[in-house]
């Protein structure tokens, strides 16, 4: 992969797609350099707070290769006054871990 090649974005917290000032920032590189924007987040395992919902079978695998969706479902989230948050999809993501042997970045 050459350099220059994609503008990534390393996450590391706020795990959200709004009010996310690194990768709203991030975006706007990848926009004004006219490269696609790579969002990178190492997935440490083992920790005092790790489970499946972090990511499936406590690692991404070839065979989790596919297009995913963020979603809100209906009550599953609430403020501290009790208001539920109307269900909708937050965004999507893409997972593409390559073959073995491929190209490193």
């Amino acid at each position: 992969m050459a350099a220059g090649t994609y503008v990534v974005y390393w996450m590391t917290a706020s795990r959200r797609t709004r009010w996310n000032f690194a990768l709203q920032r991030a975006i706007g590189w990848a926009r004004e350099l006219k490269r696609p924007l790579l969002i990178v987040e190492v997935l440490v395992c083992g920790g005092r707070w790790d489970s499946d919902r972090h990511h499936p079978g406590g690692s991404w695998d070839r065979i989790d290769n596919a297009m995913y969706s963020v979603q809100v479902l209906a009550n599953q989230v609430r403020d501290t006054s009790g208001h539920t948050v109307q269900p909708k999809e937050l965004g999507q993501f893409t997972v593409s871990i390559p073959l073995a042997g491929a190209a490193n970045l």
